[in-house]
């Protein structure tokens, strides 16, 4: 069995694409898309600890060549990689990627969401890092403070030269948020000949996790903590948590940013906006 990862970045489209991949006839993807067993360094609940565990989550089809997942912390993890190339020396990764600033500003608002963040202003998150990876201002169901490291995870030019210095770049393929909104046909074509499947044409292009903001943060906050004690005694969803969430998306789209911080982080991302640029700039072209 053949294998391949989506690694991140979050808030890039891996969720839209590992999307399309699962429908693949020829592809069997984890379920949930977010396996999370590799990045170990992550203190994550609810997850596989052991791999027997973790190949449960595939459901093999009678055509299946390859496996797939997507969990997005594994770009930014310190040990991911090497415990992938240690599971699945062969496999093959897709890392979608987007302007770093963009994606600070994005996962703010998606961290929100999930309730993770208690911060609503991006620029007192922005600052809060340090503190919170020694264990102050956390919020209350957030138990990893990496999670709210946001430079960590907007970091994918030393990210992906890392992980070519792991595996080369033909093992790689890079497609940027723009190509994922804009030409989902010719993504998911591309994609599928660089993990040696056919070109499959019955294929929803439904785009997932599009970003939002929440009326509540306080309410995002305690259905995080719900569903956390809810699995932990083993309920079943019910859906009611989903069914709040959707009433708790703002109609209005979210302040706009302050113009003096977008400069300092556009200067804080510099070198790396510049060695992103030249993977981008060597890459294979759609």
């Amino acid at each position: 069995m053949e294998h391949f990862f989506i690694l991140g970045a979050p808030k890039c489209g891996t969720t839209s694409l590992a999307y399309w991949l699962s429908q693949h006839f020829q592809v069997a993807f984890s379920n949930p898309k977010e396996a999370r067993f590799f990045n170990t360094d992550f203190s994550l609940r609810f997850r596989p600890t052991d791999i027997q565990s973790y190949e449960k989550l595939f459901s093999l089809k009678n055509d299946t060549i390859i496996s797939g997942e997507a969990t997005v912390n594994y770009l930014s993890s310190d040990v991911a990689l090497s415990k992938i190339l240690d599971y699945a020396p062969n496999a093959k990764f897709i890392v979608c990627v987007r302007p770093h600033v963009d994606l600070f500003v994005s996962l703010h608002r998606q961290r929100l969401k999930e309730g993770l963040e208690s911060v609503t202003d991006p620029r007192r998150a922005w600052r809060l890092q340090a503190d919170r990876l020694n264990g102050r201002y956390l919020p209350k169901g957030c138990s990893e403070a990496k999670l709210l490291e946001y430079a960590r995870f907007c970091m994918m030019g030393e990210q992906i030269s890392r992980l070519y210095s792991l595996v080369g770049e033909e093992r790689v393929r890079i497609y940027l948020l723009e190509e994922i909104s804009e030409s989902p046909v010719n993504v998911f074509r591309d994609a599928c000949e660089f993990l040696a499947i056919e070109k499959q044409e019955s294929i929803s292009y439904q785009v997932r996790n599009v970003g939002v903001v929440p009326k509540f943060i306080v309410l995002s906050r305690f259905i995080r903590i719900v569903g956390t004690l809810r699995k932990k005694i083993g309920l079943p969803p019910f859906g009611v948590a989903k069914q709040i969430s959707r009433w708790n998306q703002a109609e209005s789209g979210p302040e706009p940013v302050d113009a003096a911080f977008l400069r300092e982080l556009e200067e804080y991302f510099r070198k790396d906006r510049e060695v992103l640029g030249l993977h981008l700039k060597n890459r294979r072209r759609l």
